[in-house]
């Protein structure tokens, strides 16, 4: 039991469950507790079979069986299959005998040298994910709001530290999955639009910013209190799978013009001249291509990693690196980065309507994760979920950074690589956490070069436009649905192309929906599929 269960109750092989649909001795309720207990497991149902599966369907267990050894047989020695006849939560978390386990060794050693250096590697490929996408976003917030560079390493320091500390919150007590808490693009772009509207009405970048840390913080306690009284679960409901699709098309969709402009080095955060160009697309081609080529597994698991560090070493060997200081070395946390909080009703307002839109963003991070995993949603997974996010949003507005969301993005991360295991999730974490007390630290690992940045999360991105295709692989795909998928796609997308000259005619709160066009797509596609599906209901 204890070489399944590993370092601190997380698992270091893979383990599947098998259950009978039928089962009237072990009925399948007891196996999908098994499995929250387990949430790295798989488990899979098999529909016309009972208690004695392996007689009733051995075809099918067997073909189960040999799928998932192929599966893993080159990243671990062991596999785990349960027989979850004799069933105790408890002994999950005891190691106490009582879950009859067959393990399988796929090598000769059980721990040996090529088990931690995979366990290293994803580790290390996990760390540079959560740095990569902690980094963008407060980075053109510091461009924007016109930061000196000791109050970019304070607001940089502040986000690594939120980031790791909700990561591992949320892979302990909330969803429980290998999912970055990281800096919303959402809020960033809810966060330009404001400073744009704001800053017309004659407040300076410091009443913006104590404006955004109250909003911060009362849109936390609300999520907190929507969790506690379960209604956060009656919300997650609207976030079906053609909604989901359409949020994995039109968020990269989004991101696409300032990903590309940060490739082609004129992000105004740091400009590049004349070979950047060459550069970068060389970078992104070799990175495009290593995500593509599988015939060596390690590389295909691991290339997004190592297509950051040979970016950065091409970028370092020709000149083009960022001046940095180790002082100081060790910080603390700084509360209230732009001072304490005040009321401002037009920026109260937009964080409200933001904050609870953004629960399609839980919804959607969660189910493509799970989709990657092949594994299903547990009936308290949004609940727990939402009162993580709503205590690291209370926190960002406290410590003035930016939103934290479950990122969809890494999905696309377990999808390339193929370990969806927690457990180098969760050291990834620990580093990314310990990051945000050594500022020397972070300023070192902030001098990559923003293409290289850019061209990590331009290739996650890709990924996600491919996991929201899957998503409409669950649907079918009618008039109806087709109708609201197109328009969704087309007004979403268009409002991308509004220009802040028409928005700023409108209230705050108006206009901060009207230039967001993924707000604007998530409300168009539940509007719709809510009305055609009372319209079936009428006609029935």
């Amino acid at each position: 039991m204890n070489l399944v269960i590993g370092i601190y109750g997380y698992i270091l092989i893979p383990i599947q469950l098998i259950v009978g649909l039928i089962d009237e001795i072990t009925p399948p309720i007891f196996s999908e507790k098994v499995s929250q207990e387990l949430p790295d497991s798989l488990i899979f149902t098999l529909k016309d079979s009972g208690h004695q599966i392996h007689m009733e369907s051995s075809e099918e267990v067997s073909d189960k069986i040999f799928k998932f050894i192929h599966k893993y047989e080159k990243n671990y020695n062991w596999i785990c299959i349960c027989d979850v006849s004799i069933y105790r939560p408890e002994y999950f978390k005891t190691g106490k005998e009582g879950v009859p386990m067959s393990l399988f060794q796929l090598n000769n050693t059980c721990f040996n040298k090529k088990r931690y250096g995979t366990l290293f590697l994803t580790t290390i490929q996990w760390f540079v994910m959560m740095l990569t996408n902690a980094m963008v976003i407060p980075l053109s917030i510091a461009y924007l709001f016109q930061l000196d560079v000791n109050e970019t390493s304070i607001f940089l320091s502040n986000t690594f530290l939120l980031v790791g500390l909700f990561s591992l919150l949320q892979a302990f007590f909330g969803h429980r999955l290998p999912i970055i808490e990281g800096p919303a693009g959402i809020w960033w772009g809810v966060i330009f639009i404001t400073y744009s509207i704001n800053t017309q009405l004659g407040l300076n970048r410091m009443d913006i910013g104590r404006g955004m840390e109250l909003g911060l913080i009362i849109v936390g306690f609300c999520l907190l209190c929507m969790s506690f009284t379960q209604m956060i679960n009656k919300i997650s409901s609207l976030f079906t799978p053609l909604v989901n699709g359409i949020f994995m098309l039109i968020m990269p969709l989004s991101m696409s013009g300032v990903l590309l402009k940060g490739i082609l080095g004129i992000d105004p955060v740091q400009s590049y001249k004349n070979i950047t160009l060459i550069i970068s697309l060389m970078v992104l081609l070799f990175l495009l291509i290593l995500t593509k080529f599988k015939r060596v597994k390690w590389i295909h698991s691991f290339s997004l990693l190592i297509g950051l560090m040979v970016g950065w070493l091409v970028y370092y060997l020709l000149g083009f690196k960022k001046s940095f200081s180790m002082e100081p070395l060790f910080t603390h946390p700084t509360f209230f980065f732009w001072g304490y909080p005040e009321l401002n009703w037009g920026i109260l307002s937009i964080s409200l309507v933001t904050g609870i839109l953004m629960l399609s963003n839980i919804a959607v991070s969660i189910q493509s994760m799970l989709i990657v995993k092949q594994s299903k949603v547990s009936k308290k997974i949004y609940e727990n979920t939402g009162k993580v996010t709503g205590l690291s949003y209370m926190l960002s507005g406290m410590c003035g950074t930016v939103g934290l969301l479950p990122l969809a993005s890494s999905s696309s991360v377990v999808q390339l690589s193929g370990i969806s295991s927690r457990l180098p999730f969760i050291l990834a974490s620990f580093i990314m956490l310990s990051l945000g007390f050594f500022r020397g630290l972070s300023n070192l690992v902030s001098s990559i070069p923003d293409p290289v940045i850019y061209i990590v999360l331009f290739v996650l991105f890709i990924q996600l436009i491919e996991i929201g295709f899957k998503f409409f692989n669950l649907i079918e795909m009618n008039n109806n649905n087709l109708f609201i998928i197109s328009l969704s796609l087309m007004i979403g997308i268009g409002a991308m192309y509004i220009p802040y000259t028409f928005i700023q005619q409108f209230h705050p709160i108006v206009g901060n929906i009207i230039g967001n066009g993924l707000l604007i797509s998530i409300i168009i596609a539940i509007s719709l599929e809510q009305s055609f599906k009372l319209l079936k209901l009428k006609h029935k």
